[in-house]
């Protein structure tokens, strides 16, 4: 709250104003306070310590613009502020409360305004404890937990990936050698088969190229 620095009497013009009258507008020291509640238009008057007082709250008007008088009324039918003067001009026949009465009503209004007001700050301080330190910590500890999961999913599910390529990289190997075993067998056979032929071959074609015919058939006889 902005307060008001301190300020010189306006009666006396001496001393410290400690005091202000919100209807005077004017800062009073302890003297002239004192004073200024001897008067009887002055009897009901606020004043107050002006170290505590609302820079905004003292600037407000405390005077009827029209009439240059004190608001001492309330009009019920306007909804506002009015002095003697305006009951008796634009507010005659308007239906009228007291000022003092008015403001109670006012201020009983605002406490319930203040009641709720705190009971929603209870709330949402409550609303906020709750996000900031079970909330929020939850989903840290959730996405944790998640990331564990997964990472020890993918884990598991290497391992697994890696013993199927172990077992079926192991059946390979057993079905190379199996098989080159098999085809070493096979080629061998050829290969001595392929021998025994080129042999032969040879055998046949050397004895074509003996001119003598019982030479040669008595060679063929072996055949």
């Amino acid at each position: 709250m902005a307060q008001i620095a301190a300020r010189v009497c306006n009666i006396c013009e001496e001393n410290e104003g400690k005091y202000v009258c919100y209807e005077c507008s004017h800062f009073l020291c302890e003297c002239c306070k004192f004073l200024h509640a001897k008067f009887p238009a002055n009897m009901h008057h606020t004043v107050t310590d002006s170290v505590s007082i609302d820079l905004q709250t003292f600037s407000f008007k405390h005077k009827c613009e029209k009439h240059s008088l004190e608001f001492l009324h309330f009009c019920n039918t306007c909804s506002c502020l009015t002095c003697n003067e305006c009951v008796t001009s634009e507010h005659n026949s308007h239906m009228f409360r007291s000022v003092g009465d008015v403001a109670a009503d006012a201020r009983e209004t605002i406490k319930e305004n203040i009641i709720n007001v705190k009971d929603k700050i209870l709330s949402l301080t409550q609303l906020v404890k709750k996000i900031k330190f079970t909330t929020l910590s939850q989903i840290q500890k959730d996405y944790e937990q998640f990331t564990y999961d997964v990472n020890t999913l993918s884990h598991a599910l290497k391992n697994i990936v890696q013993v199927v390529v172990d077992v079926n990289i192991t059946h390979a190997a057993d079905f190379l050698d199996l098989e080159t075993v098999h085809w070493n067998q096979s080629l061998a056979k050829v290969e001595t088969l392929l021998q025994e032929s080129t042999f032969m071959c040879t055998k046949f074609e050397n004895m074509l190229t003996e001119p003598h015919n019982v030479t040669f058939l008595s060679t063929t006889q072996n055949y």
